[in-house]
């Protein structure tokens, strides 16, 4: 009897040890048949250009003489630049969909998904596009010209692969309100709708000065520090910053910079008592919310700086 169980035990062996084989074999076949280069550009360091179009909307990163990328004209936040650079150059396909859902994943990907397209001297290099499912879990990409839609992973990475082609345009946008190089610092001026005694203006003689104000310097150098370094917590869209429309009804406090050459930069700001985040509107145009704790130190009045 034991003997008959033990045949049995050793025939259920080697069936699960061929099936376990058989299925290792098919898994290895399947996993390099897929071309994990399909997706790969062959100097990626020469990509000057990437346009990102999804319905209407349309992202264009642009490098310029400078060798600074822009966004639709833009600075563009550089850390964002090396995130998608990053993703084109690790992202792999892990295998390819199979038949009966290639045709829906492509009409997703046409319809919603994002055209990404390549550049290197306005040459297009690369041409695919990028969309994921429903709950932006599993990633999927479709070259311009195939019939094969990839699942696509960053290996060693549990990220939405997608996710950073998807980026509406504000999310691209440098994260410094005042990005330009304060050297060419001309005039600073600080407006309180709320309370206009409170206005100052700083100018640049030599040194910066406080018009009509005997200043302290450590305190006006410091005011300066901050604003110059004051980045943006997230840009938003239209429809996220409608949220924050009730906000418009507080006397906002305005920072214009002007730099040596005449251009402007602008915030306006809409500071709520008690409240984490801050409303703003940077140039005018673009809504943004900033951290509390980084507009507290600009929320000084033209009396807190005199000398003691």
């Amino acid at each position: 009897m034991q003997q008959k169980r033990n045949i049995r035990l050793l025939i259920s062996l080697c069936v699960l040890t061929i099936g376990t084989a058989i299925l290792i074999m098919i898994f290895n076949r399947d996993s390099s048949a897929v071309d994990k280069t399909v997706f790969q550009v062959a100097d990626l360091k020469s990509v000057d250009k990437v346009v990102l179009e999804r319905d209407s909307s349309k992202v264009e990163l642009m490098l310029d003489a400078s060798g600074r990328w822009r966004v639709n004209g833009e600075l563009a936040d550089p850390a964002m630049v090396d995130v998608l650079f990053a993703t084109i150059q690790q992202a792999e396909p892990k295998r390819k969909i199979s038949d009966k859902l290639t045709d829906s994943l492509t009409a997703l990907l046409h319809t919603q998904g994002v055209h990404v397209s390549l550049f290197q001297s306005n040459e297009r290099v690369s041409d695919f596009y990028a969309g994921g499912n429903a709950s932006k879990t599993q990633a999927y990409f479709l070259k311009e010209g195939d019939d094969n839609v990839y699942v696509m992973a960053i290996p060693g990475y549990r990220v939405y692969t997608s996710g950073i082609f998807e980026l509406e345009s504000p999310g691209w946008k440098d994260k410094y309100v005042f990005g330009f190089n304060w050297q060419n610092f001309k005039n600073l001026n600080v407006v309180f709708t709320a309370s206009p005694a409170d206005n100052f203006d700083v100018v640049m003689d030599k040194l910066p000065v406080i018009t009509g104000v005997q200043a302290d310097t450590a305190k006006l150098n410091s005011f300066l520090d901050n604003v110059s370094l004051l980045t943006v917590d997230q840009y938003l869209t239209t429809a996220q910053a409608s949220v924050y429309d009730s906000a418009r009804f507080i006397p906002p406090v305005e920072i214009t910079v002007t730099d040596l050459s005449g251009k402007t930069y602008a915030l306006t700001l809409y500071p709520e008592p008690r409240k984490p985040v801050v409303f703003g509107m940077v140039q005018g145009r673009y809504p943004a919310v900033f951290n509390s704790r980084k507009i507290l130190p600009l929320m000084k009045s033209k009396g807190w700086f005199g000398k003691k």
